[in-house]
């Protein structure tokens, strides 16, 4: 197999784009990273946004990458499944339903969350099936 070496600039700008997808200049961990992978063919740009190319991707998934980000997006399902089941908990614990200030709104299974007439968020919780 062939060995490739990276800058580190280029090595953080690569983990970035492979992590996150398309990102904006300004967005950037490093310019000149960007602009070393843009060189080797690793990355391309268009409009101020940069991508990974095939073959940055190809570098990325082969240096373990695709590895890592599985790792991070498990954690963090975990960690939003263990939010999810804190506040399901909570909403039973206070007798199945609570009314909170307007915010963001989400829907998840088993959990139905509704703006009432007077701004306020109802949040209500569902038998499993």
């Amino acid at each position: 197999m062939q060995s490739i070496d990276l800058a580190p600039d280029e090595t953080e700008c690569m983990q970035q784009l492979f992590f996150n997808g398309p990102t904006w200049d300004g967005d950037l961990v490093s310019k000149a990273g960007r602009t070393g992978l843009v060189d080797s063919g690793y990355a391309e740009r268009c409009n101020g946004w940069q991508q990974l190319t095939s073959a940055g991707f190809e570098v990325a998934v082969r240096a373990g990458l695709g590895d890592d980000k599985e790792r991070r997006d498990n954690k963090r399902r975990r960690e939003d499944n263990d939010r999810h089941a804190m506040l399901c908990a909570f909403v039973r614990d206070v007798g199945g339903s609570i009314v909170a200030p307007p915010g963001a709104l989400a829907t998840r299974s088993g959990l139905s969350i509704e703006r009432s007439q007077d701004g306020s968020v109802r949040f209500a919780i569902s038998e499993a099936e």
